[in-house]
């Protein structure tokens, strides 16, 4: 216990050598926006030691582009776990451009993603990671390769909020707006809980509690999106006409794909010579899931679903390449591991994990996986309130889109309830990331009044989804 108060500690003290490593100067040309500021901010790795090795954050600053100097700074928290938040600065959300125009945005690669010490496992793992292929054998041998260049019980989101308020301090900021996505949510209730006077206000997209029992409901979540998509298909006419037998379709491609896995050859959207890809019952599964992330993707999925019901896997295969060669995981696996082996899948067992799974279609494979290998991978000792609920004052605003596979609106709800000063807008044809003049109308009425009470949120409420794929003719 006392080792552990220590640690906890150690995590809200800044160390001497902690800060701006040099002033900010010009980004590189052509990576980021004209005028963006680049600079690296040093940390110590473990705050609980002195001596030890020291980590350099790297960030993006782009300066408010209105007439009037910056009303402050929006610190934008990226998804995954690992996803890099520099690379938001060169592809700026609609949202935060919005915002722009009255404060500074500022991107830090959180610990172990981006160009802030990288968790990267060496190359061969890279196809395996993108098709959830990942044994024991390979977490631990890529375990050995970063542990000689890595403390891995030192990449977690509390390390995150430790080195979110050195940034803070190090640029100069009394007070700061959050702007968080995904997983960067629970980075930004853990700095509330610990920083509440230092945010202004925060913005949640896709909110999700600081709860290890979320993992229990990978499959129950991605369930519901499905059958909302299976629903509106059979409640438009033309939809409905095209696949009247969607539900029964899709269930059985699972039962085939379990019995008799296909492969597919597929072009690499890299420009690379054709892939080919088995489409077994957990790899179908997850690509369906991850094309439920958006709105627009699921409007392609019951044609998808119905031509692989006929034994045409093209689309589906085309889906799964694109989606291995668009997602970073594999970029950052190693604080990837370090969030949810110690954050998540230290606190449940395989039985509750098959137990909640039950009756889904998308099965218990995925997690039960993550199980495994986080039985390769050094856990931290999280902060006694890790997974309390964050109570604060401070003014905050969800979005959550209703068609949403990861971060439905339920989980809004449970984040809401313990902020007097927040509200929750739910879209109702948006997936895992509300966007658009909507979305961003609203992000910047409410940060501009640091308040929710006057905002219209029929344009939310309105919303339609974006009409579905039919066969040609």
């Amino acid at each position: 216990m006392l080792r552990d108060a220590v640690r906890l500690a150690g995590l809200l003290l800044l160390t001497p050598a902690s800060g701006l490593a040099a002033p900010l100067a010009p980004c590189p040309a052509g990576a980021w926006p004209e005028g963006a500021e680049c600079r690296h901010v040093r940390v110590p790795e473990d705050r609980t030691i002195q001596g030890g090795r020291m980590l350099d954050l790297f960030l993006v600053r782009l300066r408010s582009t209105g007439p009037e100097s910056a009303q402050g700074a929006v610190f934008f928290l990226a998804g995954g776990p690992g996803e890099a938040a520099s690379e938001s600065a060169a592809d700026l959300p609609g949202a935060l451009a919005v915002l722009r125009s009255r404060r500074d945005l500022v991107f830090v690669d959180q610990r172990g993603t981006g160009r802030s010490h990288a968790l990267t496992c060496p190359g061969p793992f890279r196809s395996r990671v993108e098709f959830g292929e990942l044994s024991a054998d390979d977490v631990r041998a890529c375990r050995e390769v970063l542990e000689r260049r890595a403390d891995l019980r030192r990449y977690t989101t509390w390390d995150a909020v430790a080195d979110l308020e050195t940034v803070r301090q190090a640029l100069g900021y009394e007070k700061i707006d959050l702007f968080a996505a995904s997983y960067g949510t629970q980075v930004a209730q853990a700095y509330l809980r610990r920083h509440e006077e230092r945010v202004r206000t925060a913005v949640f997209v896709g909110a999700l509690p600081l709860a290890p029992e979320l993992v229990l409901f990978d499959s129950r979540d991605a369930e519901r999106a499905l059958r909302l998509l299976l629903q509106d298909c059979a409640a438009e006419p033309a939809c409905a006409a095209a696949f009247p037998r969607l539900s029964e379709e899709t269930a059985e491609v699972l039962k085939r794909l379990e019995q008799s896995p296909v492969r597919v050859k597929v072009a690499d959207p890299a420009g690379g010579d054709p892939r080919e890809i088995l489409l077994d019952r957990q790899t179908f599964a997850r690509v369906l899931r991850t094309r439920l992330y958006s709105a627009g993707a699921a409007a392609r999925v019951p044609l998808s679903l119905h031509r692989a019901f006929t034994g045409d896997y093209a689309s589906m295969g085309r889906a799964a390449v694109a989606i291995a060669h668009a997602q970073k995981r594999h970029e950052s696996l190693g604080m990837f591991l370090t969030v949810i082996c110690s954050e998540l899948m230290g606190f449940v067992g395989e039985a509750s994990i098959r137990r909640m799974a039950e009756g889904t279609l998308f099965g218990p494979e995925t997690t039960l996986g993550w199980l495994q290998n986080c039985r390769e991978w050094p856990r931290a000792d999280p902060p006694p309130d890790f997974a309390a609920p964050v109570r604060s004052d401070v003014p905050v605003l969800l979005l959550s889109g209703r068609l949403d596979p990861v971060t439905p609106p339920h989980w809004g709800e449970q984040v809401a309830v313990f902020l007097p000063r927040a509200r929750q807008i739910v879209f109702a044809a948006s997936s895992h990331f509300p966007e658009g003049d909507c979305a961003s109308g609203l992000v910047a009425q409410f940060v501009e009044q640091a308040s929710t009470a006057r905002l219209n949120a029929r344009c939310a409420e309105s919303e339609v989804r974006p009409p579905f794929l039919l066969p040609e003719g």
